[in-house]
């Protein structure tokens, strides 16, 4: 917990803002006495608990100055320490997608950084540019619920720090067994391996609505973000020690002539020319850019004209993905399985499928940050930045 997040300043935000009406208006008044909670106090957990109104439960808020808050599931009998969840028998608990951008994040076995947040962040860092693979992932499951299952409703709320969790709120889903939900979560997911780093599985034709949703929804992103976008500034890596450069700012620092805008067939002889070699053990440069061109089977011109097209493109869907993109299947295949990598979903699927997991109560005060776990009435254009603080509501 953050050092100026006190007891007092707690329990007078659950005192005096917490909403308590419009979080049980999202959970539902309904067998609320045999629904756990679970809550940090003193930096200690407090499970298998329980309370007979919302108000009993507002009171230990209160009076425990609570730092993190969560809601579970509904049970035949009140949670208790005398009945565990463990012990008793489960109900229904809300159907809750979690996104967070450390799932974003994955090292190899070496310890080399190899996540796709090509912006620089990690861990608990987030900017303009990362954030947007949650919002893109939350309008795709929003999508996704509501076009392939029917679903009716979702609700989004901040994390409290750099993640959103959507609940589903049709009545219908609350009792989904752990294999129902399982199953969902079997048709959304694509990158399946355990650090959710390189493996990928092909996208399934017969899952057509699906894999129509990822070109119309991803590929616009992914080509203004990550597909390529060294091609106005190419990269160059050290054959020896690997260190990377940028090549324009190189060549200018090296030689005092701009380079911008230059072919890669100019570049590369300019750069030998000029005798440019790494500037930390003098080896030979290699143009890792023109390397990653060629790899997705492109030329430099046909690369460029690809994000030309799309970046001008306001609406964009699966056909004008068949329109844009060469008629290769090996070049649609690596520009398909990079998609996937860099732009899809990436779900806790754990929150989602077990059916005791507690989740982060709405509204509830973040114990890391101060931040409130609000509500995202417009998912398109929330940022974290814009969340209000403890300290916000108290003013």
């Amino acid at each position: 917990m953050i050092e100026d997040l006190t007891s007092d300043i707690l329990s007078e935000y659950y005192e005096k803002k917490f909403p308590l009406d419009r979080f049980v208006s999202y959970i539902g008044p309904d067998d609320f006495k045999t629904r756990e909670f679970m809550f940090i106090v003193n930096e200690n957990v407090v499970r298998n608990i329980s309370f007979n109104t919302p108000e009993k439960m507002k009171e230990f808020m209160v009076s425990n100055s609570v730092e993190s808050a969560y809601v579970g599931a509904v049970y035949d009998r009140p949670p208790s320490k005398n009945n565990r969840v463990q012990d008793i028998i489960w109900k229904y608990r809300e159907f809750i997608f979690d996104i967070d951008l450390s799932d974003y994040d994955a090292h190899d076995s070496e310890g080399n950084y190899v996540g796709v947040r090509t912006c620089g962040c990690e861990k608990y860092s987030y900017c303009d540019f990362c954030w947007n693979l949650a919002l893109e992932a939350a309008l795709f499951i929003n999508e996704t619920m509501k076009e392939d299952f029917g679903f009716k409703e979702m609700k989004w709320f901040f994390s409290g720090r750099r993640g959103v969790h959507g609940w589903v709120m049709d009545n219908e889903t609350k009792s989904l067994t752990n294999e129902q939900r399982t199953s969902i979560l079997n048709y959304l997911t694509m990158i399946n391996d355990p650090t959710r780093s390189q493996s990928l599985e092909e996208i399934p034709n017969e899952a057509k609505p699906l894999r129509n949703r990822i070109f119309s929804l991803l590929v616009k992103p992914y080509i203004e973000y990550v597909f390529l976008q060294d091609l106005e500034n190419p990269v160059l890596q050290c054959q020896n020690c690997k260190s990377k450069f940028r090549a324009y700012d190189l060549i200018k620092e090296v030689t005092g002539r701009k380079a911008e805008g230059l072919r890669f067939d100019t570049l590369d002889k300019r750069i030998k020319e000029s005798n440019i070699k790494c500037k930390y053990c003098s080896s030979e440069l290699t143009n890792i850019t023109k390397q990653e061109v060629e790899n997705f089977g492109l030329t430099e011109l046909k690369a460029s004209r690809i994000i030309k097209q799309v970046k001008e493109t306001r609406v964009f869907d699966h056909n004008q993905y068949n329109i844009i993109m060469p008629d290769d299947w090996k070049v649609r295949r690596n520009v398909a399985n990079d998609i996937i990598l860099r732009r899809y979903p990436r779900i806790d699927k754990a929150v989602s499928t077990d059916i005791k997991r507690v989740s982060r109560l709405p509204y509830s005060v973040h114990g890391g940050t101060g931040k409130i776990a609000m509500e995202i009435k417009d998912i398109r254009n929330f940022y974290p930045d814009s969340a209000p603080t403890i300290w916000d509501a108290l003013m």
